[in-house]
């Protein structure tokens, strides 16, 4: 398998590209990899963050004492209103997508999970939503799973081998099973 490498700007080491972070860039709608390592990202960060830590103290020492229970309140307040906005927030971060996406890619696969055809997503309280199912080297989605669905080919480490021959195995031991009865 190919693994892509970049060259940190900051250590100067040529690493795999899952050493870099990414983020998702709004104006051009495509993720980017950062140009310095997580390692040296961190460190510069760290030091950044000692260096101005009494700003940084004060300044939300202010903004704390101005309304200490400010967003709790808020989010109490509109319980649904902060559901969709995390909900919205975590697509677009995680996978590059928005709601809407997300809703025309359910209403695409009639809705219900790609591979069990099932139309209960199987979470209970936040987890009530089909599993945005996606490759973690690529971060493409590949579509919506229900919850058992997205923990099994998890588990499986996303590997098609692995799902195949795990399905072979209980095709085998049934047979053998029903042979024996």
């Amino acid at each position: 398998m190919d693994h892509a490498i970049k060259r940190c700007t900051r250590c100067n080491v040529d690493k795999a590209l899952t050493e870099f972070g990414t983020q998702w860039n709004k104006a051009r709608g495509k993720r980017f990899v950062f140009a310095r390592c997580k390692i040296c990202r961190t460190a510069v960060e760290v030091a950044r963050r000692m260096e101005k830590r009494d700003v940084i103290n004060a300044a939300k020492k202010i903004a704390y004492a101005a309304d200490p229970v400010h967003h709790r309140r808020w989010a109490l307040a509109n319980p649904e209103r902060q559901r969709a906005s995390v909900r919205s927030s975590w697509l677009k971060i995680q996978y590059g997508m928005t709601v809407d996406d997300y809703e025309a890619r359910l209403k695409a696969q009639g809705g219900r999970c790609a591979i069990c055809r099932s139309t209960v997503p199987g979470g209970l309280g936040k987890n009530r939503f089909f599993c945005v199912d996606h490759d973690h080297q690529t971060n493409e989605v590949r579509g919506l799973l229900c919850h058992s669905c997205n923990k099994g080919i998890g588990h499986l480490g996303d590997d098609p081998d692995r799902v195949y021959a795990a399905a072979v195995y209980l095709r085998d031991r049934r047979a053998a099973l029903l042979g024996a009865a």
